[in-house]
């Protein structure tokens, strides 16, 4: 009978990236001017609806006062990011610096922070949000969140510059367009996002961008709240762990890639990504109630995917960020079967290269194909009894910016460059 778990503390968030690529048309710069223009029309009505929320609901940007004076603000859209940002600012906090977390999120873990030094702050929902951030003051402004100054929240005047923090390992060209245009800085986890970011830069024409070798923050808190796994026995387990969408992993193949598992007797956790609950959640009922009878599997639906990856043995996903994390963190065996994706609307309309992740899937573990989903437990096998996770650290080490220590780099960073922007005040200030 089909089993369910929900505990656990962090989720290990990740964008999801498409597959293959395609090569700019020569209107690319036509479209992406039209696109801008559209967006700036629809941005100015979506303006003034936020700032109507914000006056009728009383909250908002007329709620900041405290945060007067403050130099650095992160902003979190959603509580699950807090993984990500917790070791940028504990690294900040340890060295003296002040901050403010602004979040999205009523239930941020965020807002329990008890420091003198972070001024941590619940701002309301999506309309609230944006009207709040739109009239911010402050030298630096992180976020996780893409597309400023596209649809949901564009730059104020006020704030010197702006910053995306990664929290994937996937390619850039895997995000929807005009992701990063409008930052003016990037903490990137590898050389494959300065590679791409540059190359969307140099076919777009847009300003070019300061990017920071900066790596995976929330690997430090994976690292340092790994779960203890007792001993094992000879019981194989098999984590399935895919994207959502469309073009993922139960979207294509729905209960055909987990049934030949199970009928061979393996346990399986199937962990469906939340947005397939959202989104197509008519699918995961039906994929739920055909393996109601299999006792060996378990449904994990907790906010983090720590404890499913500590007590299985393989992967089994598609194109979701979890590869890098299963790979890197854990060391265990990936498999990855090959999906074909729809670019349109994607990064990797403006790059005439294939996205890295889909070139470099061979290091993390074995690929196979739709016709393979049948041999699926011999596979398992195979992958358990071999030197599947040989050569994973070195490839880790060329591919990822400063593994386990990335909150503390982040952490210098920032310092760094708000150092810089005070000499670049005094300087104007000098001059005028």
């Amino acid at each position: 009978m089909l089993r369910r778990y929900y505990a656990a503390t962090f989720l290990i968030s990740a964008s999801s990236p498409a597959h293959a690529y395609l090569d700019p048309g020569s209107g690319s710069m036509l479209l992406y001017a039209l696109v801008s223009i559209a967006a700036m029309v629809a941005y100015s009505v979506r303006g003034l609806f936020h700032k109507t929320a914000s006056f009728l609901i009383g909250k908002g940007s007329k709620d900041i006062k405290e945060l007067a004076g403050m130099e650095l603000v992160f902003y979190s859209e959603g509580g699950h990011y807090w993984n990500v940002f917790s070791p940028v600012i504990e690294a900040l906090v340890a060295k003296g610096e002040r901050c403010a977390y602004l979040t999205s999120d009523e239930n941020d873990a965020g807002l329990r922070m008890l420091s003198s030094k972070v001024t941590a702050k619940y701002i309301g929902g999506e309309a609230v949000s944006a009207a709040t951030l739109n009239n911010l003051t402050a030298k630096l402004v992180v976020m996780t969140t893409p597309q400023l100054g596209i649809f949901k929240l564009k730059r104020s005047k006020n704030v010197l510059r702006y910053a995306h923090l990664m929290h994937s390992h996937g390619d850039v060209l895997g995000y929807r367009r005009y992701a990063f245009d409008h930052f003016d800085l990037v903490f990137c986890s590898g050389p494959h996002h300065i590679k791409n970011i540059r190359k969307l830069e140099e076919n777009r024409g847009t300003p070019t961008k300061e990017l920071l070798e900066t790596g995976l923050t929330y690997y430090d808190v994976m690292l340092g709240t790994m779960p203890e796994v007792g001993p094992k026995g000879s019981q194989k387990t098999v984590l399935i762990a895919p994207t959502w969408g469309a073009n993922g992993l139960l979207a294509r193949f729905g209960s055909a890639c987990i049934r030949p598992l199970l009928d061979a007797g393996i346990e399986v956790i199937l962990r469906p990504h939340p947005q397939d609950y959202v989104s197509q959640s008519k699918m995961m009922f039906d994929i739920e109630d055909d393996l109601k009878p299999y006792d060996n599997l378990t449904l994990d639906r907790s906010p983090s995917g720590e404890h499913s990856m500590a007590v299985s043995d393989v992967l089994i996903s598609d194109y979701s960020g979890i590869i890098f994390d299963y790979a890197f963190v854990h060391s265990k065996p990936v498999i990855i079967i090959d999906c074909e994706f729809d670019l349109a609307g994607f990064e990797a309309e403006y790059v005439d290269s294939e996205i890295w992740e889909f070139s470099v899937r061979g290091k993390l573990g074995k690929l196979i194909t739709e016709k393979d989903i049948p041999s699926l437990p011999s596979i398992v096998d195979e992958m358990m009894q071999s030197e599947a996770v040989a050569g994973l650290e070195q490839f880790r080490e060329q591919s990822l910016y400063n593994f386990g220590t990335a909150g503390e780099v982040a952490a210098n960073q920032i310092i760094e460059i708000l150092g810089r922007q005070s000499d670049e005040v005094l300087a104007r200030n000098s001059i005028n």
